[in-house]
């Protein structure tokens, strides 16, 4: 089990299917008799993070006139916002633009879409409540997210358990009173609930206070393995 346990962070790298040789000392370099098995595991945590969906729009009499329009709505959000990403513009990214001549009308339009990480969930209400009183954008969504971190911290554990489980329908089916893993493969790696699956939007607060507005769920990362096992 310990040598189970040990290969987990080299597991972690690479491939999304990866495929290990695993032999305890004075165990024979292939067993008289194998079984595979599949398991899966699963861990679970509340998502860190939250990412922001923002559409503005400037609009003008020349192209010029509507790209400094909406700039202008673009430095407010900026002022507005930066606390709550820790000061990091690179939080902040153009998801589209476009500048086109309103159809029949004389006025020209700009219209960018944003993808904001908010690198605290705990902010995200707050956040939100800030950029209510922006004029000229729309906000369009917010997602409960988990941290780059926490993946990979509840990868290990899902794996862990995944093998664990492997091992325990291992030395049941076989009869054995000992199994070695000689093969493992990852067979998949998934998230779920999906983000905007695990969370949901209140568009309202009493006036002027700024309360909750976003709430969020647990979310879980489950690994499935098929493990070979080798077995006197």
């Amino acid at each position: 089990m310990l040598a189970i346990i040990a290969i987990i962070a080299v597991l972690l790298i690479g491939s999304a299917v990866i495929i290990m040789l695993l032999y305890p000392s004075g165990a024979p370099a292939a067993a008289a008799r194998s079984i595979n098995v599949a398991a899966s595991g699963s861990a679970g945590a509340y998502p860190a993070e939250a990412t922001m969906y923002l559409t503005i729009n400037g609009t003008g009499l020349t192209p010029r006139i509507a790209a400094d329009s909406a700039a202008l709505t673009l430095d407010q959000i900026n002022a507005t916002l930066m606390k709550y990403l820790d000061g990091n513009v690179s939080n902040m990214q153009t998801e589209s633009y476009s500048l086109m001549k309103v159809y029949n009308q004389t006025e020209y339009q700009v219209v960018e879409t944003f993808s904001i990480k908010i690198p605290n969930i705990k902010n995200a209400s707050a956040a939100l409540y800030a950029v209510s009183g922006i004029n000229k954008n729309n906000v369009d969504g917010i997602n409960a997210e988990l941290s780059a971190n926490q993946i990979t911290a509840l990868r290990a554990e899902a794996l862990s358990e995944a093998l664990s489980n492997a091992t325990a329908q291992a030395l049941v089916v076989s009869g054995s009173a000992g199994v070695y893993a000689r093969n493992i493969t990852i067979q998949n790696f998934r998230i779920y609930p999906l983000s905007y699956g695990g969370s949901k939007f209140q568009s309202t607060a009493s006036p002027g206070t700024g309360g909750q507005q976003f709430f969020s769920s647990e979310e879980y990362v489950t690994e499935d393995v098929s493990v070979v096992f080798g077995y006197k």
